[in-house]
């Protein structure tokens, strides 16, 4: 089996068919919800439970919460697919990435992580697993923090 990462670039203009599902970036969130990969001023770090909800077209066979861009060496958070509008509930912790990796075809797989670390520090966000990105509903708690991101004091 091939992986193939969502993050990987296309180098070939001639392949973009082929190369078009390893193109896209797999997170394209915004800055106010995980723009930064370090916790706002007077934030700390505190662990969340993020709902995946698969909207993909494909079962998610694995599923990563990973410090980092690599998901290599971490373990697979799910004990069975996700399967297609299926929901789970993984423990994340603020700043982490999340990677879910399905089927693409002919026996390969490919690999979405998120392009940031998820800047979350309430447990009301879910992450939609689309075909091949991802989108973050819900409120990602930015109260008591000032326009500038810094604490105040509330």
């Amino acid at each position: 089996m091939k992986l193939v990462s969502a993050k990987t670039p296309c180098r070939h203009r001639a392949h973009n068919r082929h190369w078009l599902s390893a193109c896209v970036i797999g997170l394209l969130l915004g800055v106010s919800a995980c723009g930064a990969e370090s916790s706002p001023p007077g934030r700390e770090p505190v662990d969340v439970t993020l709902t995946v909800w698969n909207l993909s077209h494909y079962p998610i066979k694995e599923l990563y919460v990973h410090r980092g861009e690599s998901y290599q060496g971490t373990a697979n958070r799910l004990s069975e697919p996700l399967l297609e509008q299926a929901k789970v509930g993984v423990p994340l912790t603020t700043g982490q990435y999340v990677t879910a990796v399905r089927d693409k075809n002919l026996g390969e797989k490919i690999a979405l992580t998120t392009g940031a670390g998820l800047m979350l520090y309430n447990s009301d966000c879910t992450l939609i697993v689309l075909n091949e990105n991802f989108q973050l509903l819900g409120n990602p708690d930015y109260s008591g923090l000032g326009a500038d991101g810094a604490a105040t004091g509330d």
